[in-house]
């Protein structure tokens, strides 16, 4: 069995995904320890994951995914299929954060990756889920996109078609899972 990170010159790589991975040292306590399962609980493609966290008697290091936050005008740029896409799951993702208690996700602090997807960043502090309208806000300068529902009838190729380059990343549906269910 092939071991499912890769350490080499102080940089972990997660190998099933050849996605390098970020290390964070943060101070141990029982709240952050128990804060940091909560966390590691859920895998999601729309938000940061923490993919390995190693306690340790005074720090807790985390390998997680990295995270460069977007400017929020980046969603406007987004071709309007992917934003109609976009828009579409981070209002899934926010009934599912209501749903299991997910006050972990940052909403404010979003990442708009190649495939013109989003990622939501994990924070320690416990942050109050936004409002419907507040997610819809965040694209009200999108061209296309200015009543916060997808566009009617006039989606191109160029506006459905993914980067190229980009297909196999952009074809994987997006989804949300705990890890305990598929413990065994």
């Amino acid at each position: 069995m092939t071991p499912h990170f890769a350490h080499q010159d102080r940089q972990a790589c997660e190998q099933w995904r050849r996605e390098k991975l970020s290390r964070l040292t943060i101070p141990n306590s029982p709240e952050t320890l128990a804060r940091l399962h909560g966390i590691y609980a859920f895998h999601s493609s729309l938000l940061q994951n923490i993919e390995d966290f190693t306690p340790g008697n005074f720090h807790i290091s985390v390998l997680t995914q990295p995270f460069v936050p977007s400017r929020p005008d980046a969603l406007s740029r987004l071709p309007a299929a992917h934003a109609a896409v976009a828009l579409e799951q981070c209002l899934a993702l926010l009934d599912a954060a209501r749903k299991w208690n997910m006050n972990f996700i940052d909403f404010s602090r979003f990442q708009v990756l190649p495939t013109g997807s989003l990622r939501f960043a994990w924070t320690l502090e416990s942050k109050e889920l936004p409002a419907t309208g507040d997610i819809i806000r965040l694209f009200r300068d999108h061209r296309n996109l200015r009543s916060g529902s997808p566009p009617r009838g006039r989606r191109s190729q160029a506006d459905a078609s993914p980067p190229r380059g980009r297909r196999s990343q952009a074809d994987a549906s997006p989804y949300l899972c705990r890890r305990e269910d598929f413990a065994s």
